[in-house]
Protein backbone atom coordinates (compact mmCIF):
# COMPACT_ATOMS: atom_id res chain seq x y z
CA UNK A 1 0.00 0.00 0.00
CA UNK A 2 2.97 2.09 0.30
CA UNK A 3 3.83 2.18 -2.87
CA UNK A 4 0.62 3.55 -4.53
CA UNK A 5 1.38 7.26 -3.31
CA UNK A 6 4.93 6.56 -4.97
CA UNK A 7 3.97 5.61 -7.93
CA UNK A 8 0.97 8.82 -8.09
CA UNK A 9 3.43 10.68 -7.74
CA UNK A 10 6.19 9.66 -10.32
CA UNK A 11 2.57 10.23 -12.84
CA UNK A 12 2.00 13.23 -11.86
CA UNK A 13 6.01 14.55 -12.10
CA UNK A 14 6.06 12.79 -15.44
CA UNK A 15 3.05 14.26 -16.82
CA UNK A 16 4.29 17.95 -15.35
CA UNK A 17 7.41 17.56 -17.18
CA UNK A 18 6.04 16.87 -20.73
CA UNK A 19 3.57 19.33 -19.92
CA UNK A 20 6.45 22.16 -19.15
CA UNK A 21 8.77 20.48 -22.15
CA UNK A 22 5.98 20.92 -24.83
CA UNK A 23 5.68 24.31 -23.69
CA UNK A 24 9.37 25.40 -24.08
CA UNK A 25 9.12 23.62 -27.34
CA UNK A 26 6.23 25.74 -28.15
CA UNK A 27 7.99 29.12 -26.66
CA UNK A 28 10.76 28.29 -29.25
CA UNK A 29 8.12 28.26 -32.48
CA UNK A 30 5.94 31.10 -31.31
CA UNK A 31 4.98 33.80 -28.76
CA UNK A 32 4.42 32.88 -25.44
CA UNK A 33 1.06 34.96 -25.95
CA UNK A 34 -0.14 32.59 -29.05
CA UNK A 35 0.47 29.57 -26.90
CA UNK A 36 -2.67 27.46 -26.05
CA UNK A 37 -4.21 24.70 -23.69
CA UNK A 38 -4.68 22.61 -26.66
CA UNK A 39 -1.32 23.46 -28.19
CA UNK A 40 0.12 22.10 -24.88
CA UNK A 41 -2.05 19.08 -24.81
CA UNK A 42 -1.36 18.09 -28.21
CA UNK A 43 2.55 18.57 -28.23
CA UNK A 44 2.49 16.84 -24.46
CA UNK A 45 0.55 13.62 -26.18
CA UNK A 46 -2.17 14.25 -23.31
CA UNK A 47 -5.74 15.38 -23.37
CA UNK A 48 -6.77 18.89 -22.39
CA UNK A 49 -9.40 17.28 -19.26
CA UNK A 50 -5.63 15.86 -18.11
CA UNK A 51 -3.42 19.58 -18.78
CA UNK A 52 -6.01 21.04 -16.51
CA UNK A 53 -6.07 18.49 -13.58
CA UNK A 54 -2.59 20.04 -13.02
CA UNK A 55 -2.91 23.68 -14.20
CA UNK A 56 -6.04 26.58 -14.69
CA UNK A 57 -4.07 27.98 -18.12
CA UNK A 58 -1.14 28.42 -19.98
CA UNK A 59 0.17 31.11 -17.77
CA UNK A 60 -0.25 29.56 -14.57
CA UNK A 61 2.70 27.04 -16.15
CA UNK A 62 4.67 30.03 -17.36
CA UNK A 63 4.18 31.14 -13.70
CA UNK A 64 5.12 28.06 -12.27
CA UNK A 65 8.40 27.92 -14.56
CA UNK A 66 9.33 31.39 -13.25
CA UNK A 67 8.72 31.07 -9.76
CA UNK A 68 11.05 27.92 -10.01
CA UNK A 69 13.74 29.38 -11.80
CA UNK A 70 13.34 32.03 -9.93
CA UNK A 71 13.30 30.69 -6.84
CA UNK A 72 16.25 28.22 -7.55
CA UNK A 73 18.31 31.58 -8.51
CA UNK A 74 17.26 33.36 -5.65
CA UNK A 75 18.67 30.32 -3.41
CA UNK A 76 22.11 30.23 -5.22
CA UNK A 77 22.49 33.99 -4.92
CA UNK A 78 21.67 33.50 -0.80
CA UNK A 79 23.74 31.41 -0.25
CA UNK A 80 26.58 32.86 -1.46
CA UNK A 81 29.32 34.87 0.89
CA UNK A 82 29.76 38.00 -1.74
CA UNK A 83 32.69 38.86 0.77
CA UNK A 84 34.24 35.45 -0.83
CA UNK A 85 32.94 35.96 -4.18
CA UNK A 86 34.65 38.81 -4.69
CA UNK A 87 38.59 37.14 -4.82
CA UNK A 88 36.64 34.28 -6.04
CA UNK A 89 33.72 34.95 -8.46
CA UNK A 90 33.76 31.57 -10.10
CA UNK A 91 31.55 29.96 -6.93
CA UNK A 92 29.21 32.69 -8.32
CA UNK A 93 28.85 31.54 -11.75
CA UNK A 94 29.01 27.80 -10.99
CA UNK A 95 26.06 28.21 -9.02
CA UNK A 96 24.27 29.67 -11.88
CA UNK A 97 25.86 27.48 -14.51
CA UNK A 98 23.85 24.62 -11.77
CA UNK A 99 20.94 26.08 -12.66
CA UNK A 100 20.59 26.43 -16.42
CA UNK A 101 22.15 22.90 -16.87
CA UNK A 102 19.17 21.77 -14.77
CA UNK A 103 16.68 23.64 -17.11
CA UNK A 104 18.64 23.82 -20.04
CA UNK A 105 15.86 22.66 -22.76
CA UNK A 106 13.69 25.71 -21.38
CA UNK A 107 16.53 28.16 -21.12
CA UNK A 108 17.36 26.92 -25.04
CA UNK A 109 13.78 27.65 -26.28
CA UNK A 110 13.04 30.54 -24.05
CA UNK A 111 15.95 32.56 -26.10
CA UNK A 112 14.95 31.65 -29.31
CA UNK A 113 12.12 33.88 -29.41
CA UNK A 114 12.84 37.70 -29.39
CA UNK A 115 8.87 37.60 -28.30
CA UNK A 116 9.59 35.83 -25.02
CA UNK A 117 11.35 39.35 -23.90
CA UNK A 118 8.94 40.10 -20.95
CA UNK A 119 9.46 36.48 -19.81
CA UNK A 120 13.36 36.98 -20.12
CA UNK A 121 12.91 40.74 -18.30
CA UNK A 122 10.74 39.46 -15.23
CA UNK A 123 13.75 37.25 -14.84
CA UNK A 124 16.99 39.90 -15.19
CA UNK A 125 14.70 42.18 -12.80
CA UNK A 126 13.75 39.39 -10.42
CA UNK A 127 17.60 38.39 -10.39
CA UNK A 128 18.54 41.56 -10.19
CA UNK A 129 17.05 42.26 -7.14
CA UNK A 130 17.97 39.11 -5.42
CA UNK A 131 21.61 39.75 -6.29
CA UNK A 132 21.05 43.62 -5.06
CA UNK A 133 19.71 41.93 -1.43
CA UNK A 134 21.95 39.35 -1.44
CA UNK A 135 25.21 42.00 -1.76
CA UNK A 136 23.91 44.73 0.18
CA UNK A 137 23.39 42.40 4.01
CA UNK A 138 27.09 41.76 3.07
CA UNK A 139 28.38 44.94 1.88
CA UNK A 140 28.01 48.84 2.31
CA UNK A 141 27.48 49.78 -0.85
CA UNK A 142 25.53 53.10 -1.84
CA UNK A 143 22.03 51.71 -3.22
CA UNK A 144 22.98 54.02 -6.71
CA UNK A 145 26.27 52.02 -7.40
CA UNK A 146 24.81 48.50 -6.35
CA UNK A 147 22.10 48.85 -8.90
CA UNK A 148 24.44 50.04 -11.81
CA UNK A 149 26.63 46.35 -10.31
CA UNK A 150 23.26 45.01 -10.23
CA UNK A 151 22.42 46.21 -13.99
CA UNK A 152 25.65 45.68 -15.75
CA UNK A 153 26.01 41.97 -13.57
CA UNK A 154 22.65 40.17 -14.78
CA UNK A 155 22.04 42.53 -18.21
CA UNK A 156 25.68 41.08 -19.10
CA UNK A 157 25.33 37.60 -17.98
CA UNK A 158 22.06 36.97 -19.80
CA UNK A 159 22.82 38.81 -22.68
CA UNK A 160 25.88 36.22 -22.82
CA UNK A 161 23.72 33.35 -21.95
CA UNK A 162 21.54 34.47 -25.05
CA UNK A 163 23.81 34.75 -27.33
CA UNK A 164 25.46 31.35 -26.51
CA UNK A 165 22.09 29.61 -26.75
CA UNK A 166 21.38 31.53 -30.43
CA UNK A 167 25.08 30.22 -31.14
CA UNK A 168 24.29 26.58 -30.49
CA UNK A 169 26.52 26.40 -27.61
CA UNK A 170 29.40 26.25 -29.19
CA UNK A 171 31.17 27.03 -26.17
CA UNK A 172 31.03 24.18 -22.85
CA UNK A 173 28.70 26.21 -20.87
CA UNK A 174 31.65 25.83 -17.64
CA UNK A 175 34.09 27.35 -20.25
CA UNK A 176 31.31 30.36 -21.02
CA UNK A 177 30.93 30.59 -16.83
CA UNK A 178 34.54 31.12 -16.35
CA UNK A 179 35.09 33.33 -19.01
CA UNK A 180 31.86 35.37 -17.86
CA UNK A 181 33.12 35.15 -14.05
CA UNK A 182 36.34 36.60 -14.89
CA UNK A 183 34.86 38.97 -17.07
CA UNK A 184 32.53 40.56 -14.76
CA UNK A 185 34.60 40.90 -11.11
CA UNK A 186 37.82 42.01 -13.31
CA UNK A 187 35.81 45.25 -13.51
CA UNK A 188 33.33 44.93 -10.80
CA UNK A 189 35.73 43.94 -7.80
CA UNK A 190 37.64 46.99 -8.24
CA UNK A 191 34.44 49.34 -8.16
CA UNK A 192 33.46 47.27 -4.93
CA UNK A 193 37.03 47.32 -3.47
CA UNK A 194 36.80 51.01 -3.81
CA UNK A 195 33.46 52.03 -2.66
CA UNK A 196 32.98 55.15 -0.82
Amino acid sequence: MESAPRKTDRRVIKTKKAIRSAFSHLAAEKNISDITVKDIAERADINRKTFYNYYDGVYQVIDEIENELITAFATALSEIDFTVVINNPSLLFDRLTNNINRDIDFYSHLAKREENSSLIRKIINTLKDKLKQSVSSQITVSPELLDIVADYTVGGLVAVYQSWFASRRKVPLETLSQIVSTLTFEGVNGILMNRG
